[in-house]
């Protein structure tokens, strides 16, 4: 499981961890193997593969949402602030555009990563008993 901290709000970080939490009681069988890993990367947030749901719902409720205000709401509130002393014309800045790439290339070096990993895990050979 991907939890996407970077992009989910704080406020709404409680709807996400009960999402995760009643896929995992729900869902997860007995034999099923798991890992829960968030966006911001390698933490002691995440979750090795793992049957046990005790060590998968504990991980869930380590999430905490971080996502920014958006480009529009932070260049609404810096027009707002300055409209005062602004000339027609002047460009409206970001203050957190820089993180906000930062973030995006976080989350999306963390699905690469967890991609990758999954394209190496090789399935039995052919002919080969499928284990139960």
């Amino acid at each position: 499981m991907v939890i996407d901290d970077l992009h989910t709000r704080f406020g709404r970080s409680q709807r996400v961890k009960s999402a995760a939490k009643q896929f995992i009681e729900r869902r997860l069988g007995a034999n099923d193997l798991m890992a829960v890993v968030h966006t911001t990367g390698p933490s002691n947030a995440n979750q090795e593969f793992t049957s046990n749901k005790k060590l998968l719902l504990a991980a869930v409720d380590k999430t905490s949402g971080r996502k920014l205000d958006s480009a529009t709401a932070n260049k609404t509130n810096e027009f707002n602030r300055t409209r005062d002393t602004r000339q027609q014309g002047d460009a409206l800045n970001d203050p957190e555009d820089a993180e906000r790439a930062f973030q995006a290339r976080s989350a999306l070096d963390t699905l690469r990563n967890v991609s990758d990993w999954f394209g190496s895990v090789r399935g039995p050979a052919q002919g080969d008993p499928v284990r139960q």
